[in-house]
């Protein structure tokens, strides 16, 4: 399967060199294909909000009771996340090698960026032993 994203804006194509290689590399197939376009939402603001609020905290202090003491601030967390759960391979077609590459939070959709949040959570839970409050639920914070 292949999948490209296209900016259209003011009625016009921005990235058209993507739209123009996918229709080359498409032509090189005899086949029937479906071609399925639909608009990509972004994640949103409170999307955002609760992942650097109450998701990277919880980690970072996770990671730091765990003995990982060289992480200290939130973009240290946002890394190990990144590195760990969005973690992509681009593949050589004429060669089968392969580099992998990171991706990153902000091209993810609201779908794509609640996926994210889950399989941190699990993972937090199995192995950093925290728990990752559901949006808008609330926290109580003991300050003894």
């Amino acid at each position: 399967m292949h999948e490209i994203f296209i900016h259209i804006e003011g009625k016009g194509i921005v990235n058209y060199t993507a739209w123009n290689d996918f229709l080359k590399e498409i032509k090189e197939h005899d086949g029937h294909y479906v071609v399925k376009i639909e608009p990509r939402k972004k994640r949103t603001l409170s999307q955002n909000s609760y992942y650097w609020g109450v998701v990277i905290p919880i980690i970072k202090d996770g990671l730091r009771e765990n003995g990982f003491d060289e992480v200290k601030a939130a973009d240290d967390v946002h890394i190990i996340l990144k590195s760990t759960f969005l973690k992509k391979q681009i593949i050589n077609h004429k060669t089968g090698e392969f580099l992998e590459v990171t991706g990153n939070t902000s091209g993810l959709t609201t779908k794509e960026f609640n996926a994210f949040i889950e399989e941190v959570g699990k993972w937090a839970s199995e192995y950093l032993g925290v728990y990752l409050p559901a949006p808008g639920q609330q926290s109580f914070l003991n300050l003894q």
